[in-house]
């Protein structure tokens, strides 16, 4: 998993780069082979005024889904970042879930239509027993 990390206008890029690496590395631990790029922006929302909030944007690529992307604002540089990864970790999930779940259906309806119906079964037994 490679994680990218920009910080603009933020003072401290490394306690946002610590930030971020932590809270990726618990979030998205147990999806790492599904994902080719993290991509985390952090910064002020550009609003002039005291108490203005950091905005934090995530977008995780994947190799075979659609890029998950979430985004987040607090007043707090950790609050932003833990709550745009977590989210985006949850979305992640949700999201390989139901893939996980149509492909299940998927392959379920396929075996049912290999199924012989219970007519037809009847009909070719009949036949052999002629």
């Amino acid at each position: 998993m490679n994680i990218e990390i920009k910080a603009d206008g933020i003072s401290s890029e490394m306690e946002v780069q610590r930030l971020v690496e932590g809270r990726a590395g618990l979030a998205l631990h147990g999806m790492r082979d599904q994902i080719g790029l993290v991509s985390v922006v952090v910064g002020n929302d550009g609003k002039p005024s005291v108490g203005g909030k950091i905005r934090c944007l995530v977008l995780i690529r994947l190799s075979a889904h659609p890029d998950v992307v979430v985004e987040s604002s607090d007043t707090s540089l950790d609050a932003a970042i833990h709550r745009a990864v977590d989210d985006a970790g949850w979305s992640l999930a949700d999201s390989l879930q139901r893939q996980q779940r149509e492909l299940l259906q998927l392959q379920a309806a396929i075996i049912d239509s290999e199924r012989p119906r219970m007519g037809e079964q009847d009909a070719s037994s009949r036949e052999r027993a002629a």
